[in-house]
């Protein structure tokens, strides 16, 4: 074998892994991005969850006082109470 060809044959292994390198770190990014959406997304259902549950302790808390009064005034309170909260 001449070393010619030798010497192109270890050319064109070093291309083929060098683009396989270069896919590997492109799927890396690809993968990093969707890791930061997915924390991101994570983050604002954590935060939404919360919120929601709060209003929820307030309707709750804001009920029983009424179950408790039963007055209709006390209701109607209530219920602007909760509007505030949403």
């Amino acid at each position: 074998m001449c070393v010619c060809t030798q010497l192109r044959q270890l050319e064109m292994q070093l291309e083929q892994e060098y683009e396989e390198k270069q896919m590997v770190i492109h799927e890396k990014h690809d993968l990093e991005g969707l890791i930061a959406t997915l924390c991101d997304q994570v983050c604002n259902t954590h935060s939404h969850t919360r919120g929601r549950t709060l209003k929820y302790s307030h309707t709750v808390k804001a009920v029983s006082s009424c179950r408790n009064m039963h007055t209709a005034a006390h209701a109607a309170f209530i219920v602007m109470l909760f509007d505030d909260v949403v």
